[in-house]
């Protein structure tokens, strides 16, 4: 069933977790995502990133709302790093629950700026707006940030940029990266205490496949309610598909969507996300019906 991201927030933050946040590239591989929250009876979001998925991303993110209507536990669809706002708009119309609405390569008022005028386009329509606050290096999607474009979240800029801004979630920078790294990301967690306190909005956390149990529930504890998944997925899908010996494609297919099921399961587990469906309060789509795809 398709719920708000507020809703499933909630209830993952009355237990200490944080909802997983599951990037996917196909239909079968969301399947085992959703295969997973169903299993584990665990609110999550299926998200989609706008670059290299061109006008694929449409129909996706039109099976992606079937299947949340499906699935025995909440789900909603969200669009995940998205600079452009015709690709927001698209979106919108095309039913995600939730967009993050990505000013992070600009100044300090013109993301607010930017974040505002996708909160008035979204909000209306019952669609939940993230926004990023600082910038993290690393890859994803094969776009990459060097590490000395980076900028960490200033504590101090938090209040006023959520005031203009009127995000509802904020992504942070506290020494997270994006996609793979040799050793495991170390995060300022005093940084992150002095956000959360000057944040009244639940705290988002990308790159959070390369970090380490400690440091992840730390994060938690401090407050971060979203935690983005993408490279742990991606690559247990990619490995399946390619060691799989059977000549037929649906076999290929059952085997990445196994791994996935597989990975999505410790994820889960990881974010202390197991057993929040049974509080999610209200389900009712975040989204009116898309007017077109």
């Amino acid at each position: 069933m398709r719920a708000r991201p507020s809703a499933i927030l909630a209830a993952t933050s009355a237990v200490g977790g944080a909802i997983p946040a599951c990037n996917v590239y196909t239909l079968d591989q969301a399947a085992g995502v959703v295969e997973a929250a169903e299993a584990t009876r665990s609110g999550l979001l299926l998200q989609v990133h706008p670059d290299g998925l061109g006008e694929g991303i449409w129909p996706l993110i039109a099976g992606l709302r079937v299947l949340a209507d499906a699935a025995s536990v909440p789900v909603a669809v969200h669009l995940d790093h998205c600079a452009d706002p015709e690709v927001i708009a698209r979106a919108i119309e095309a039913g995600v629950d939730g967009v993050m609405a990505d000013g992070s390569r600009a100044s300090l008022d013109d993301n607010a700026r930017f974040v505002r005028a996708t909160v008035d386009l979204a909000h209306p329509r019952g669609v939940e707006v993230e926004a990023e606050l600082g910038r993290l290096s690393g890859t994803e999607d094969g776009l990459t940030v060097e590490a000395r474009e980076a900028r960490l979240t200033s504590p101090s800029d938090v209040p006023g940029f959520l005031v203009a801004s009127g995000a509802d979630l904020l992504a942070v920078s506290i020494g997270n990266v994006h996609g793979s790294t040799p050793q495991p990301p170390r995060l300022d967690l005093e940084r992150l205490t002095a956000i959360k306190a000057a944040a009244p909005c639940p705290l988002v956390l990308h790159g959070g496949s390369g970090l380490d149990d400690a440091q992840l529930h730390a994060a938690l504890d401090r407050g971060v309610r979203k935690v983005n998944v993408n490279t742990e997925l991606r690559t247990a899908y990619r490995a399946a598909i390619g060691a799989a010996t059977s000549r037929e494609l649906v076999d290929v297919l059952a085997a990445g969507r196994a791994a996935t099921r597989t990975a999505t399961l410790e994820v889960i587990g990881r974010l202390r996300a197991a057993g929040t469906a049974d509080l999610v309060g209200s389900t009712a789509p975040a989204a009116a019906e898309p007017r077109r795809i």
